[in-house]
């Protein structure tokens, strides 16, 4: 989609208290998006309304980032990043000890050949990705651990969540046929 991968996260109330000048960043009332930028191909988690720098995450290579996505899944935070070659990062947020937000236990993984685009939805009352690529997969977390589990549909473009009477928490798949 061309945006540099960029994600949001909005976990409840803004953990600031007045608004302005130093933040507290707990992340269980954070307001945060990510960015990744194509000239530095790095991944910047900036609070939110301020927009202020409170982490950075490096990528390296020469590859863009293409989605991002801040997801929360059994009570941790992640930022997960895909870039245009099928690779994805995961990092771990965690409350910093100077009140910002440190990204941890950086992770690279090889979910295709193609660009990856993420998807959040909820099953059970449980949040998971969707990573919508030519070898599509679906993530979640298990005792606090990211997983996946590859899906038996090929060149998947895009996903939404679709729920009625006849087919209740499904998902909505389009090929690129």
């Amino acid at each position: 989609d061309g945006d540099g991968g960029a994600a949001a996260m909005d976990d409840g109330d803004d953990a600031g208290g007045d608004g302005g000048g130093a933040r507290q960043h707990n992340l269980s009332g954070a307001k945060l998006c990510a960015i990744g930028l194509w000239a530095e191909h790095g991944v910047h988690v900036l609070s939110l309304p301020d927009f202020a720098e409170v982490a950075v995450g490096e990528l390296g290579g020469d590859v863009q980032p293409r989605s991002s996505l801040l997801a929360t899944m059994q009570g941790r935070h992640f930022l997960l990043v895909a870039l245009g070659d099928g690779t994805l990062f995961t990092f771990l947020l965690e409350a910093g000890g100077d009140g910002g937000v440190a990204l941890s236990q950086r992770k690279k993984l090889t979910l295709g050949t193609q660009a990856v685009q993420l998807r959040a939805f909820e099953r059970e009352g449980e949040r998971h990705v969707f990573a919508a690529s030519d070898r599509p997969t679906v993530i979640y977390a298990q005792h606090g651990k990211l997983m996946y589990s590859n899906v038996n549909v090929r060149d998947v473009a895009h996903v939404a969540p679709f729920h009625s009477m006849a087919f209740p928490d499904s998902l909505c798949l389009a090929t690129t046929d």
